[in-house]
């Protein structure tokens, strides 16, 4: 049974999974546009510095979702701030790919390592 709350929400999720991206550009397109000010509250964009703490960034290469230059864009707001960034070719969105070098996997151990 689905977890989706209108018939509407359903299709869009269905149209996620069968990654139809296109086929949801123009509403994807008109939230941006109506519901900019209350999406803009949700980034960290101009923020990051302001965490006053150590930053971990760690992002799939091949996400489907997120691109992988948001990672880069964030250690480049960090600038001289502690922070430690790995895009990986190990993960994806949320899931763990099993194609990746012993380079990569050293690189995925490493930053990890740092967290503890």
């Amino acid at each position: 049974m689905s977890q989706r709350s209108t018939p509407e929400a359903e299709r869009l999720w269905e149209l996620l999974e069968a990654q139809q991206l296109q086929s949801l550009a123009p509403q994807l397109d008109a939230l941006l546009h109506t519901q900019s000010q209350q999406l803009s509250q949700l980034s960290s964009v101009g923020r990051l510095r302001e965490l006053g703490l150590p930053v971990y960034l760690l992002h799939g290469s091949s996400d489907s979702v997120i691109p992988a230059s948001e990672t880069d864009s964030a250690s480049r707001e960090l600038g001289a701030a502690p922070h430690v960034a790995l895009v990986s070719p190990l993960l994806e969105h949320v899931e763990v790919s099993k194609t990746a070098g012993l380079g990569d996997k050293l690189a995925l151990v490493s930053f990890m390592a740092r967290l503890l």
